[in-house]
């Protein structure tokens, strides 16, 4: 008989795309938290939150090539539905970007960002960074 000490996680993860134009990721992440910082006040209670959000998802992020991923257990429809709205976007000029966050992250902002990737929606005022759940 073969006694386990200690627990077993089962790793979880999520993604979203966020879109990226006239600069980088880096650039415009950083543009955007400087717009919430103008409307709520450096002195907001969050703004350090809201940057560490901001630098996991730039460390957990990767260029996304809307031709090249594959999309297994996915119903057609659904599938072609989004690969539709990908395309529009990189038409418009946007670069896209997959963020990979986990429910075992080092970061507690990780888990965060995993436990609302479903629900995650937000835009620049200019409409150069767009974040959604494809």
């Amino acid at each position: 008989m073969k006694i386990r000490n200690g627990f077993v996680s089962n790793s979880s993860s999520s993604s979203f795309i966020i879109a990226v134009k006239g600069g980088t990721l880096k650039e415009k992440t950083d543009e955007y938290c400087r717009e919430l910082e103008k409307k709520l006040g450096k002195k907001f209670p969050f703004a350090d939150f809201i940057r560490e959000i901001f630098s996991c998802i730039k460390s957990n992020s990767k260029k996304f090539d809307v031709d090249d991923e594959i999309y297994e257990g996915y119903d057609e429809d659904e599938y072609w539905k989004e690969h539709q709205e990908m395309k529009k976007l990189v038409d418009e000029g946007y670069i896209l970007y997959q963020v990979n966050v986990s429910s075992d992250g080092e970061e507690p902002v990780e888990y965060y960002l995993y436990s609302r990737a479903d629900g995650i929606e937000f835009q620049s005022s200019d409409k150069t960074l767009i974040a959604t759940q494809f």
